[in-house]
């Protein structure tokens, strides 16, 4: 093992940390979920073998292969494949459906899609199969745990196929990953495969990560899946991935998996210390709680610390961003449970004023970030890059900090409009454009409500057109047609006569004051 060990400082990426502990430790446990379980030995094999096929039917490097999975083993060798055989990954969440589904690949076009069958209430390859006929690029659709098809190529079909050994060898393929911009419009933040292998070895440097780690990935996409999916191979950690996320099966799986890192958004973790099978003893194996992705409520992490002898760490990054602040282990409860920590892996940090200056020590202001962990811009989007990156290399992230007087960040609150409801982004004009769709509806806003779990919830405010009524059953199923990924819908609808304005804009503030207003007078009087 040392002697593995000791070759480490010549690993250039992933797929070298999972061929050295295939070797170190062969038969330890790297991945699984409900159904797969891999060692460290069959995930590096896998992962070989599908990088020469992904070769063997023609993709070239820089080509673009996109993946529409559940949260599941096969999305961690896809992403090593593909940074072994040169090409550029893009991974697309479960929770999204065909209507974001198709901007994304419309705008990527990617030569392979691997996509699950039927799982859950979604018929992954169906979908896929529909959306072909307006992908011209697209040349292969791979079936994953997907019943054999005509039009597919199957999981292990594919794994069949071998090339010459040689042919694979090319530059570490880059990682692509859809975010969303103020319109809703997915942009894509593109990263070297270095950037996150830095990030990374830093995130197993300071959450302490070694072989005896088992982490528990229960979010998918970016966030708390940052950990398990790039700082757990370089500590040769086992990761286990949540399919679905029902508390008490959760709480059964930390027990009986004897996780020690659970990964995890705020509203996952209230979850589970709110459920009726919740006892301490039940997590005794946890030794840190990592969360990411919203603000980490205060009374819940001293509950997870109390009731368990697991760390609770909470961190700050952002999907086009890749820059992160997170505390230290060894930082006292006030700094890890009231701030968001210093910059890591050398990334840099200022706070910035309207017009662009750095505020003053004890100030408030735009949170600006750089560094090598960072996404070197949008993909094919020159434009966009240049509104979001200065011509310095900082990026803008649209949030509010401060910093207190030991330099650890402080979240305050968010530059846009946009709705964050647990670790979910999302765009309220997204969701205006489809419901003033609605031939029922005249006019619409959309704005997140204070939620002491969720952080914000989903309202919509809509002005009906003359004679006809409109019920909350009637806005989900026309937002279910529109195939919307289900944890944008609405979780309230208000009728409204008219809409304030601010000037020739939509006064959403003062539509927001409106309602909280209602419902503390509600609450007093009852």
């Amino acid at each position: 093992m040392a002697r593995e060990i000791e070759q480490a400082s010549a690993i250039a990426d992933f797929s070298d940390w999972w061929e050295l502990h295939a070797r170190a430790g062969a038969d330890r446990l790297a991945l699984a979920d409900s159904e797969m379980r891999f060692t460290w030995r069959e995930a590096a094999e896998t992962a070989l073998c599908l990088s020469r096929a992904l070769v063997a039917i023609g993709l070239r490097p820089q080509d673009v292969v996109a993946s529409w999975l559940p949260n599941w083993v096969e999305s961690y060798i896809i992403h090593v494949a593909c940074e072994r055989a040169g090409l550029a990954w893009v991974p697309v969440p479960a929770s999204l459906r065909e209507h974001e589904v198709e901007n994304i690949l419309q705008r990527m076009q990617p030569r392979a899609l691997f996509v699950a069958g039927p799982w859950g209430r979604t018929n992954f390859a169906a979908a896929a199969r529909e959306l072909c006929s307006r992908l011209p690029a697209l040349k292969y659709l791979i079936g994953v745990r997907a019943e054999a098809q005509r039009d597919f190529l199957s999981w292990s079909d594919l794994l069949d196929r071998n090339s010459d050994p040689v042919a694979v060898g090319a530059k570490p393929g880059p990682l692509i990953l859809p975010t969303t911009g103020s319109t809703g419009t997915p942009k894509f933040a593109y990263f070297s495969a270095a950037s996150w292998l830095l990030r990374g070895a830093a995130q197993a440097e300071i959450m302490r990560l070694s072989p005896e780690d088992v982490m528990l990935a229960m979010a998918q996409g970016i966030g708390p899946s940052i950990p398990p999916l790039f700082a757990a191979p370089v500590a040769g950690s086992a990761v286990i991935l949540m399919g679905r996320l029902e508390a008490g099966e959760i709480l059964e799986l930390i027990e009986r998996g004897r996780v020690s890192v659970v990964c995890a958004v705020p509203a996952q973790l209230q979850s589970l210390v709110h459920h009726a099978t919740w006892r301490s003893a039940r997590c005794r194996s946890v030794r840190l709680w990592y969360t990411t992705g919203a603000p980490m409520p205060r009374d819940l992490a001293e509950r997870l610390e109390s009731e368990t002898s697991g760390k609770v760490l909470s961190g700050y990054g952002g999907m086009d961003f890749g820059g992160w602040t997170v505390p230290s282990l060894d930082d006292p409860p006030q700094i890890r449970h009231r701030t968001v920590g210093r910059p890591r892996g050398g990334t840099e940090i200022r706070l910035v004023d309207e017009d662009s200056r750095d505020v003053a020590p004890d100030g408030a202001g735009e949170i600006w970030g750089r560094g090598p962990c960072c996404a070197q811009g949008y993909y094919r989007d020159d434009d966009g890059t240049r509104e979001r990156w200065t011509a310095d290399g900082w990026f803008r992230t649209g949030d509010i900090g401060r910093k207190d007087s030991g330099g650890n960040l402080v979240i305050v609150g968010r530059k846009k409009e946009v709705i964050r409801r647990g670790a979910q982004t999302i765009i309220p004009a997204e969701l205006e454009q489809l419901l003033v769709a609605h031939p029922k509806i005249l006019k619409v806003a959309v704005i997140g409500l204070p939620d002491p779990r969720m952080e914000e919830r989903v309202c919509a405010i809509v002005v009906l057109r003359p004679g006809v009524s409109f019920s909350f059953d009637e806005m989900v199923a026309f937002l279910k047609e529109k195939k919307l990924a289900p944890y944008k819908w609405p979780e309230r609808l208000e009728l409204a006569s008219d809409l304030p304005l601010r000037g020739d804009k939509i006064d959403k503030q003062a539509l927001k004051e409106a309602i909280v207003g209602r419902a503390a007078s509600v609450e007093q009087a009852g």
